[in-house]
């Protein structure tokens, strides 16, 4: 399978905190419904583990440091090599850059932390 995520950052791309945030999420949330973290039968196992097995993983890999380097540069987190958004993470976000959330993205964050008994807690501890 060739790895395709339409919700990459383009280069030259301006985002605000917002658009950033929500386009983080529709990534994230896209590549979890296609399984682009998933062992391919042409991977080598030990490589894959930290996706440089081959073309697709390592893109995959690319694509989310430039989210954090990104999420950095807008002082959204502490550090451009944090790997993934908690719970906390999220509320700093939402409460310091004033993130509007909509039923939509409150949607998108439920789906990032999962369907079940996470997501429900996670929305709770997020206020929304």
């Amino acid at each position: 399978m060739k790895y395709y995520n339409p919700f990459s950052i383009k280069p030259g791309e301006k985002l605000t905190p917002q658009q950033l945030f929500v386009r983080y999420l529709d990534w994230y949330n896209h590549h979890q419904s296609i399984g682009a973290e998933n062992k391919e039968p042409s991977c080598d196992d030990s490589l894959h583990r930290g996706y440089l097995c081959c073309q697709n993983h390592m893109c995959l890999q690319s694509e989310k440091d430039i989210f954090f380097r990104y999420f950095f540069r807008l002082g959204m987190t502490s550090s451009p090599y944090t790997t993934s958004l908690s719970v906390p993470s999220m509320a700093f976000m939402i409460t310091d850059f004033k993130l509007k959330i909509t039923r939509n993205v409150k949607h998108k964050i439920k789906k990032y932390f999962g369907r079940g008994y996470t997501a429900g807690l996670a929305l709770n501890e997020l206020g929304i």
